[in-house]
């Protein structure tokens, strides 16, 4: 019980992001993606991962063309994420 009252105390030290520096964050990491990709354009994995963030945001036509993109780069295919990306 009294480790969970310090952890409890000491938590609530803690300055947790807002909800804007969260976007923010967010949004600057998503930017440096985004140019990794643009420098390593021939990686199958860079798309792979591109594909799934677009999927995770609700973008699906970008996901399928980052996926499409990852498999002419030599990705095999990936049944679960095509039925995300194409499925009802």
């Amino acid at each position: 019980a009294k480790w969970f009252r310090e952890m409890r105390s000491e938590l609530k030290k803690v300055v947790w992001p807002s909800k804007s520096q969260i976007r923010n964050n967010t949004a600057v990491a998503l930017m440096n993606y985004w140019r990794a990709v643009d420098a390593w354009a021939e990686s199958a994995e860079a798309h792979l991962g591109l594909a799934r963030v677009y999927l995770a945001r609700g973008d699906k036509a970008s996901a399928q063309k980052a996926y499409e993109t990852a498999r002419k780069h030599g990705l095999k295919p990936s049944a679960e994420l095509e039925q995300k990306l194409y499925g009802e």
